[in-house]
């Protein structure tokens, strides 16, 4: 199993969500650490880093890592909505 580690603002991402979620939210990171390549592997300006496709009372989220030596980085969970932007302005 890979270790995790976490951006300073992914933690900040994730006080404003309902604590189901955020359930839903660790599962998923547990997954991820067991088998890092399962999210989508993205292209381009994100090339080297991984989104995971989550869906929650209706709305989509996306949790954006990359994967390194023995752990994975986790950088931010965010909705759908200019994911893929802030994700670049993170890096």
């Amino acid at each position: 199993m890979f270790r995790a580690e976490f951006h300073p603002s992914f933690l900040k991402d994730l006080k404003r969500l309902p604590t189901p979620l955020i359930r839903k939210l660790e599962e998923t990171v547990e997954k991820i650490k067991e088998n890092p390549e399962i999210g989508e592997k993205l292209l381009g300006d994100l090339n080297g880093y991984y989104s995971y496709h989550l869906r929650y009372a209706g709305i989509e989220y996306r949790l954006g890592y990359k994967i390194y030596d023995e752990g994975v980085y986790f950088l931010m969970f965010k909705t759908r909505e200019n994911y893929y932007e802030m994700l670049k302005n993170r890096l």
